[in-house]
């Protein structure tokens, strides 16, 4: 399976919408400036670690952490915390080991 095959796909049309979005408004909403003027089309990605959808600058130069254990990706923030801690828990694990200790009536603490 390829990289791409696992990519999502977002459209944001503002065409019709009048006046162009601000450039603060959509890089404050997760989108890349310049977004808020047409039509707007990206690959999106979800973080392994967080769950967090991320959408793929078209001109973002440096590269985007890639987890090898999984072959998955991270966000930016999860990437700082794996190179912090060195520790890579995936979204799925959390979330099992979350709902087995509700379960048990214990409260979970994830170690990151």
């Amino acid at each position: 399976m390829r990289k791409a095959d696992r990519e999502n796909y977002v459209m944001v049309d503002h065409r019709h919408a009048g006046a162009p979005q601000p450039d603060a408004l959509m890089v404050a909403a997760g989108f890349p400036a310049g977004s808020g003027r047409g039509l707007f089309e990206a690959a999106s990605i979800t973080c392994h670690r967080c769950n967090c959808q991320m959408i793929k600058n078209p001109k973002r130069v440096r590269p985007r952490h890639y987890c090898r254990k999984h072959d998955a990706y991270h966000c930016d923030n999860c990437a700082a915390q794996v190179y912090l801690t060195g520790i890579c828990i995936p979204w799925k694990q959390v979330k099992e080991e979350a709902l087995n200790a509700a379960a048990k009536g214990q409260i979970y603490e994830p170690p990151f």
